[in-house]
């Protein structure tokens, strides 16, 4: 496999890291199953509908309370209050709504299960923040970097075998 064969003491290992290399990315790639909802009371994890499509992002963003909210108390919307939101939406809904920071403030979308975690600064952080953004990647790809390396690895050492 690989071509790993020629080295002796390393053949487990790099079809080791071969494999999860290969299920790392098949992970990492696909769409998330559950996300983090809005519902009445707490935010809570559910499932996501089979038919959501396979291009499904959880999504974070908060929105400013205005007279035709029902997601809104009268007292919200007298003082235009920024509330956070939380679902999933499609990635070509999620650009457009990318384009309109004033309407989806703070607007951050993930594809793990659950990664758009509730946040206690959700609306008065930095919008989908550098450092927010990193950490959902070593939270929910570094894995996949690190396998994909391993892959690679693996790939330079078969063709220099094989050639």
């Amino acid at each position: 496999m690989l071509g790993c064969v020629q080295f002796s003491n390393s053949r487990v290992m790099c079809r080791l890291l071969a494999v999860v290399a290969l299920t790392t990315l098949m992970c990492v790639s696909a769409a998330p199953t559950k996300c983090i909802m809005s519902t009445p009371g707490d935010p809570t994890s559910m499932e996501i509908p089979a038919d959501a499509g396979d291009d499904v992002q959880c999504v974070r963003y908060c929105f400013t309370c205005t007279s035709d909210d029902t997601a809104c108390t009268a007292g919200e919307i007298e003082t235009s209050a920024v509330k956070p939101a939380y679902t999933y939406n499609i990635k070509e809904t999620i650009d457009q709504m990318k384009t309109m920071p004033s309407v989806y403030i703070n607007l951050f979308a993930c594809t793990t299960d659950d990664c758009n975690v509730v946040a206690a600064d959700a609306c008065t952080a930095t919008p989908a923040s550098e450092a927010e953004a990193s950490d959902a990647i070593q939270m929910h790809g570094g894995v996949g970097l690190g396998a994909l390396a391993a892959f690679l690895a693996c790939l330079v050492m078969f063709v220099s075998v094989r050639f």
